[in-house]
């Protein structure tokens, strides 16, 4: 496939993202047992203003899953992932009383996709998550 049909993809694999991250972006995701919801505080992320994407993470029981419970990482890429460039950002998730959440600061306007790489500290606590997030800044 040349680098032409492989940008063409690209465009089009952003564009449904983006399309389709307005619908995700807080209403959340389910996966066996869990659910995420995320959100941006604050709403929208503005580029170089510091802001938080906070996450809120709960087992079919309802209850939430902490970070302490939680090996989470977070990678940030400008535009779609590619394993030849290195994330924007990345860190673990930090707590407050309210929500799980991690700080960033866009460098500019456009689109970003948060890796969310989620595992249990403690052996089958919950679902190991990997998700790609669309993150949207103004």
């Amino acid at each position: 496939m040349n680098q032409s049909k492989l940008n063409q993809i690209k465009k089009i694999l952003l564009l449904l993202m983006t399309v389709l991250g307005t619908a995700w972006a807080h209403n959340g995701f389910t996966g066996t047992g869990t659910t995420i919801s995320y959100k941006t505080n604050p709403m929208p992320l503005k580029a170089s203003k510091e802001g938080f994407v906070r996450f809120l993470f709960t087992r079919e029981d309802q209850s939430l899953i902490a970070a302490t419970e939680c090996s989470c990482t977070i990678l940030v890429y400008q535009g779609l992932p590619d394993p030849k460039v290195r994330p924007v950002a990345m860190g673990k998730m930090q707590m407050d009383k309210d929500s799980l959440f991690f700080k960033f600061t866009p460098s500019k306007a456009g689109m970003y996709t948060l890796v969310l790489d989620a595992k249990p500290i403690k052996h089958d606590d919950f679902q190991v998550l990997k998700i790609y997030l669309p993150l949207m800044v103004e």
